[in-house]
């Protein structure tokens, strides 16, 4: 069984109590869980059996994080990716070590003052990444870090639906 948007289910629930709203938490998590089904489904040919990376990823001191265990990586492990997560986030990770990971698929998250059109930039200029197999494979795809900082299902829906989106591009 899938887990609700908030990788939490009681949470989730006792948010739905004490809001005497359980009937349309639970359509929430119905909805949510036909919507990451389907979508799996649809994404089975790109990415079962594939590896992927989260990656924040700082753009003033070329600095970067590989995400650790939560509400984005928990999301694409549920559409079937096996998510290469860090033990705990930290603003460490140079650009080599990056460049040694051996993921299929890389999402970027642009953080701080960063863009995802300065990230991108940033990515083709440096001749390191480039050379990563999982970019020149173009399995390389950017999204908002702000996402990361909501829960529930409506941003696990948006995440879901970009993620399909960027993979089927």
């Amino acid at each position: 069984m899938l887990t609700c948007p908030s990788n939490s289910p009681s949470y989730s629930q006792a948010i739905a109590q004490e809001e005497n709203r359980e009937e349309q938490a639970k359509q929430a998590i119905a909805s949510h869980n036909q919507l990451l089904e389907t979508t799996k489904r649809q994404l089975a040919p790109v990415i079962s059996g594939q590896t992927i990376i989260v990656l924040g990823w700082e753009g003033n001191f070329n600095q970067s994080f590989i995400f650790s265990t939560g509400f984005i990586t928990g999301l694409l492990e549920n559409l079937g990716f096996q998510v290469i997560t860090a033990d705990t986030e930290s603003f460490d990770t140079s650009i080599e070590a990056i460049a040694n990971i051996q993921a299929d698929h890389i999402l970027v998250m642009p953080s701080g003052d960063n863009t995802i059109d300065k990230a991108k930039q940033q990515w083709q200029n440096n001749q390191i990444l480039r050379l990563i197999p999982a970019v020149q494979a173009g399995n390389i795809y950017f999204m908002d870090y702000q996402l990361t900082r909501i829960r529930g299902p409506i941003a696990a829906k948006i995440f879901i639906n970009q993620i399909r989106q960027l993979l089927q591009s």
